[in-house]
C-alpha cells in the first residue's frame, strides 16, 4: 500500500510526519524531519548544509516500525545564491528484520527556492 503526499508547492506544511509505531507498541516510529525557512527582502547568499532528514524505523524484538518522512526547506528572496549549499531532506530508512516484515521507509521531504 502506498500513501499519498500532502501539502502544497509553497510548503505551507514544512514538518515531516513521523513513522508508524509497531503493532504491539514496542518500537516507536522514526521522527519526522524538521522545518527550515530562510527569507530575505533583497539578496541572500547561502553556503551551508541544511539537514531535515526523517528518522529511521526501529526494530525491537521481532517487530519493526516505520521511518519518518523528510522535512521541508523553504528559501526565498529577491535573489538567492545557493552555491555550495547541501540540502538533505530524505525520508528515514525502513526497519530491517530478517524474521518478520519491518516498517516501511519514510517519504522524501520538500525543498523550494523561490525568487
Amino acid at each position: 500500500m502506498v500513501g499519498s503526499s500532502y501539502g502544497d508547492y509553497i510548503l505551507s506544511n514544512l514538518v515531516g510526519g513521523s513513522g508508524g509505531i509497531e503493532v504491539r507498541g514496542y518500537a516507536s516510529g522514526g521522527g519526522g524531519g524538521g522545518a527550515v525557512q530562510l527569507g530575505a527582502i533583497n539578496e541572500m547568499r547561502l553556503a551551508c548544509t541544511i539537514d531535515v532528514r526523517g528518522g529511521n524505523g526501529a526494530v525491537v524484538a521481532d517487530r519493526g516500525s516505520g521511518a519518518g518522512a523528510g522535512g521541508g526547506v523553504l528559501i526565498y528572496g529577491k535573489s538567492v545564491d545557493v552555491l555550495g549549499i547541501v540540502i538533505l531532506a530524505s525520508g528515514g530508512n525502513a526497519s530491517v528484520n530478517p524474521v518478520y516484515i519491518g516498517g516501511g521507509g519514510g517519504g522524501g521531504g520538500r525543498v523550494a527556492v523561490i525568487t
